[in-house]
């Protein structure tokens, strides 16, 4: 995550316009007591904005237990990165759910 975080600034720095910067996320990883931390120290040190960033999960992952995920993920989007859901429609969650 920090390496592609390093990358997108340099690439930034370049000039270029790469949009944001989408990274995959296990629910393993944002449950850390410090992933919030991490996030905030290494979009910092490679002089990123954390709306720069996009965090995706799987619905499969977010619904092994649906109610701690919302609640990691809801941490995790109040720093500023966006939130997405991928394979949404191939498990068994609702919008409602979606919509949380």
């Amino acid at each position: 995550m920090l390496s592609a975080m390093q990358e997108f600034s340099e690439w930034k720095k370049a000039g270029l316009m790469p949009g944001k910067l989408s990274m995959n996320l296990s629910m393993l990883q944002l449950e850390k007591d410090d992933f919030i931390d991490f996030v905030i120290r290494s979009a910092a040190a490679c002089e990123l904005s954390t709306s720069d960033l996009i965090f995706e999960v799987t619905e499969t992952q977010a619904m092994l237990n649906p109610e701690r995920s919302i609640i990691a993920l809801n941490a995790l989007k109040s720093l500023g990165p966006d939130i997405a859901i991928d394979d949404f429609g191939t498990g068994f969650s609702s919008l409602s759910y979606l919509k949380r």
